[in-house]
């Protein structure tokens, strides 16, 4: 404004704040990560003017989350993210899964079965939070031996059988006795 009398210009400044929150932007949606890896989450409050307002903003998870967004789980499942602001709230779900394979277990071990019989191996995988993933394990043998773990071997021996997968690992023995003796016997005259 200015003064008539004095030709002086008068002026003030006028601070505009962003209004109460309407919604949250919250990123990513429906994300998928590894297990023991972080993920960051981004939320953006906005008035209904779509001013930014971030003030109170909190994040919460059955995972763990910080203050500024990092999740991280080394449990594999489907974890919910929230980001809150007084009242307002949006959620999104990250899907963790198995890392790759350090470890597998194989059983049985150190068998014995009789030759032309069939032996079934299991090899079950594990990451390094002892997550479950046996994809991709693949079965070796000195023997016979199928992709489902089915040894079979006709000819007494000690054979090995190994389990492999992601940088893991294991063997065992299989010995292969002879098969049970069976003998015939035959009387009478022949007719």
């Amino acid at each position: 404004a200015t003064d008539a009398g004095t030709g002086t210009v008068n002026s003030t400044t006028i601070l505009v704040t962003a209004d109460a929150v309407v919604r949250i932007d919250l990123t990513p949606q429906a994300s998928s990560i590894v297990a023991g890896v972080n993920q960051s989450f981004t939320a953006t409050g906005y008035d209904a003017w779509n001013n930014v307002n971030n003030s109170g903003l909190s994040f919460a998870t059955n995972g763990s989350i910080n203050s500024s967004g990092y999740f991280t789980s080394t449990g594999e499942n489907t974890y919910q993210v929230n980001a809150t602001i007084g009242s307002i709230v949006n959620s999104t779900l990250v899907n963790v899964t198995a890392g790759s394979i350090t470890q597998i277990d194989l059983t049985p071990v150190a068998t014995t079965i009789a030759a032309g019989v069939n032996q079934s191996f299991t090899a079950l995988g594990f990451d390094a939070f002892g997550n479950s993933n046996s994809t991709g394990i693949a079965f070796a043998s000195n023997g016979s031996i199928n992709s489902t773990g089915y040894f079979n071997s006709t000819l007494v021996g000690l054979y090995s059988v190994t389990a492999s997968g992601g940088s893991a690992v294991n063997s065992t023995t299989v010995a292969v006795t002879p098969s049970t003796a069976y003998s015939v016997s035959i009387t009478g005259a022949p007719t």
